[in-house]
Order: structure tokens, then C-alpha cells, then sequence
């Protein structure tokens, strides 16, 4: 169990790292954006979108499985980050510039940051997306998942091992997104680079999704016990058995 789980914790724990920085740089470098616009993405935009998915996900567990859940919640974030990657290259055509422009006329000058997160909604689309990667992903279903699948007799041995996946994913994040911008920088446009970086994202939920059905599949729920007496009531059951037949 500690391999599967580990794992599973350091790829939701390296996609986390890596559309983290990301989504900063991003809103922050974008035309209209820069720090100014982050309490305003924080207010009108994050905090909205997680009532929202609050409220999805209690319909959700009154009528889905918790396999299921977890599975159509990395569905949908793989979705959006590709059509993200998809429509990125054009993403100054699709801004609201005009609109933003006549805002920004209109509204006082304080109000500049609120026009920012306007003028790029695809990009504030794509930070109050990855904000809920770490709150849904890491915080509630992961841990929900380790809670389900894992004994009260082991838990204070295996709870702290876990977080070593998620250390070393966010200094694998790091340096991929070193070697993405170093070696892909002669060939690659910066448009290409973001891309790349999200397919490889991409790439990670599709693992993420086939590592989790493995976990659900094979470790029973609410054991009872640590591992090593499970397998030992196995042991004794099946010898039992066999004197028996």
C-alpha cells in the first residue's frame, strides 16, 4: 500500500507544483494583469468557484461512488487543462480587450486589478482552476482515499511517509519546468513551452486515474488492524482451509 499511495500523492503533489507557478506567471506577466490583479482573483474569483464546486461535490457524493467522484474530478480538470493548452496560442484574440478598455474608462483606478482579471478571463479562468487542484485533489480526495484505505493501527506509520512523494514532487516540478524552458527554449516558441508544460500535466492525470483505480481496486475499505495481522488472519484462514479440504 505504501507504494501505490506514495505515488499517487506524488503526482497529484507534481501537477500541484508545477500549474502553481504556472498560474502566477501567467496573470502576473499578462497584458492588463500583474500583482494588483491576485487579491482580486482571490475575492471574485476563487472563492466563487469553490461554493460552486462545494455544492457540486455534496450532490455528488449523495449519488456517485467515491471512485467515480475521484475519477470525474480529474476527468474534468484534464479537460479543461487541454483545451487550455489547445486555445492558449490565441488567447490575445479571445481576451476582452475592447470591453476591458471601456471598463478601465469607467471605473476608478483602484479598481485596475478587478479590469485585469477581466481582460484575461482566460487566465483567470485557469488560476481559480489550479487553486482547486490543491484544496480538491490533495486536500479532500486524496486523504479521503488514505483515510478509507488505510487501518487506525497503521496510519501513524504510514500518513508521514506519504508526504515523502509529495517533497520530492515539488522538487521534480521544479526542475522539469527548468528543463522545459532550457532545452525547448532554441526549438520552442513560449507559446510551445506552456503547451508542453500542460500536456505533461495532461499526461500525469491519465496516470493519476490509472493508479487510483489500482488502489481502489485492490486494498479493501475500513480495514481493521494493521497490515501485518491482516495478513496474518489471511495466513491462518487459508491454513485452516486447507486442513479442512
Amino acid at each position: 500500500q505504501l507504494i501505490p499511495m506514495t505515488s499517487l500523492f506524488f503526482m497529484l503533489a507534481y501537477v500541484n507544483t508545477i500549474i502553481d507557478s504556472l498560474k502566477d506567471s501567467l496573470v502576473i506577466t499578462a497584458v492588463g494583469g500583474g500583482t494588483e490583479v491576485l487579491p482580486y482573483l482571490s475575492t471574485y474569483a476563487v472563492l466563487p468557484s469553490s461554493v460552486l464546486f462545494l455544492v457540486l461535490y455534496s450532490w455528488a457524493t449523495k449519488n456517485l461512488s467515491r471512485e467515480k467522484i475521484f475519477n470525474v474530478v480529474v476527468g474534468c480538470f484534464m479537460l479543461f487543462y487541454g483545451g487550455f493548452a489547445v486555445l492558449y496560442p490565441h488567447h490575445e484574440v479571445m481576451h476582452s480587450s475592447s470591453f476591458a478598455d471601456w471598463l478601465l474608462s469607467a471605473l476608478p483606478n483602484g479598481l485596475a486589478g478587478f479590469v485585469g482579471m477581466v481582460r484575461n478571463w482566460m487566465f483567470t479562468a485557469f488560476y481559480c482552476v489550479s487553486e482547486l487542484w490543491g484544496d480538491v485533489l490533495l486536500s479532500l480526495l486524496f486523504w479521503g482515499l488514505a483515510n478509507e484505505t488505510t487501518s487506525i493501527e497503521d496510519a501513524p506509520l504510514l500518513y508521514p511517509l506519504f508526504g515523502i512523494g509529495a517533497n520530492i514532487a515539488q522538487t521534480c516540478a521544479g526542475r522539469s519546468l527548468r528543463l522545459v524552458g532550457e532545452l525547448s527554449s532554441p526549438w520552442l516558441s513560449y507559446s510551445q513551452q506552456i503547451q508542453l508544460t500542460v500536456a505533461i500535466c495532461v499526461a500525469m492525470g491519465v496516470a493519476i486515474v490509472g493508479v487510483h483505480t489500482h488502489i481502489v481496486r485492490t486494498f479493501e475499505r475500513n480495514p481493521k488492524g494493521s497490515a501485518i495481522d491482516r495478513k496474518r488472519r489471511r495466513e491462518r484462514l487459508a491454513a485452516r482451509g486447507e486442513a479442512n479440504g
